[in-house]
């Protein structure tokens, strides 16, 4: 199959004025399909987006004016995230291959290891190694463009929905098709603890900043947090929202975000599981949200929109 590069710039983005009580900040269009992925780079003003419409686009915002560069895969992309230097991209599409982009230029380099096609990538905070999921149950650490990799995860025996760091580098979560959450220690790919409680397949995962916590979201409708060092279960998280196809933990460790398939995205108290507040703005289900590394923006994706909030006063 033949891969093409394109470069586009384009500015996308839709202003919207910011009130006390209204966080959305702005509209980001640029997709022509469902977008399936969102991810912060190295600071507020750097993010990625992937799609089913075939392309990976890297972000970079200047207030209202949004620049975009964009990777065509022609085929589906699952996941997508930025290296340390704002510029490296790696993507996940309906392939076995992970795509690494060095310096967003030049063409993409194919890299292999899993034995079905790939759906997670993420970056290591603060460094060029990643790490990557795939539908074969596998999860693989690399380092930068090496060929090969340099740990293999295995202990999951269906698919592989999420793979994250956590901010220190040290351990890697997966969320799994087969129910389950897996810790592994990020340097040597050791499975440290799994996390059983999710009725159904477990769609996504983050940790709290300090990593003392994760949160899973499932298909079940619920989201829990979790005790990392014990594996307690801490809180479910549970209301009116469907399945749950997205969460994060807020800078400070005090809120959490679930967002699902309803359109919804909901904000939780952490430590007591209280419903907060709501972030109302997206029309279809939402896909996927990430956190910025100040903790002041959140990204949330729906259809073939993503949307930019305000959440350091929530």
């Amino acid at each position: 199959m033949r891969h093409f590069l394109l470069f586009c710039l384009l500015f996308s983005a839709c202003s919207v004025t910011v009130g006390n009580d209204d966080p959305l900040i702005q509209r980001l269009t640029g997709h022509k399909e469902r977008i399936t992925c969102v991810a912060f780079g190295a600071d507020d003003n750097t993010f990625a987006s992937s799609s089913f419409d075939g392309t990976a686009l890297l972000w970079q915002r200047k207030d209202d004016d949004v620049r975009t560069v964009s990777l065509n895969l022609g085929t589906p992309v699952f996941s997508v995230a930025i290296g340390s230097d704002n510029r490296t991209l790696i993507a996940a599409a309906q392939s076995v291959s992970v795509y690494y982009w060095a310096g967003a230029k030049g063409e993409p380099k194919m890299l292999n290891a899993h034995t079905d096609p790939v759906t997670s990538v993420a970056f290591c905070p603060g460094s060029m190694v990643w790490a990557s999921g795939g539908k074969d149950g596998t999860g693989y650490l690399w380092n930068g463009g090496g060929k090969d990799p340099v740990a293999k995860l295995k202990g999951h025996v269906d698919a592989i929905h999420q793979i994250v760091f956590s901010k220190d580098g040290s351990k890697l979560a997966t969320a799994s098709n087969d129910k389950i959450v897996a810790l592994w220690d990020a340097k040597t790919g050791k499975t440290v603890k799994i996390f059983k409680g999710h009725t159904e397949p477990v769609r996504c995962v983050a940790f709290s900043p300090d990593a003392s916590k994760l949160v899973s979201g499932s298909y079940d409708n619920t989201a829990i947090v979790w005790d990392v060092t014990t594996g307690k279960k801490l809180q479910t998280l549970k209301g009116d929202q469907k399945k749950i196809m997205g969460v994060a933990f807020s800078a400070n460790g005090k809120h959490i975000f679930t967002g699902s398939t309803d359109s919804s995205i909901v904000v939780w108290d952490a430590e007591t599981g209280k419903r907060l507040k709501s972030l109302d703005g997206h029309s279809k289900g939402v896909t996927a949200i990430s956190v910025s590394p100040s903790g002041k923006l959140l990204l949330s994706c729906a259809g073939d929109e993503t949307i930019l909030w305000y959440i350091e006063e929530l």
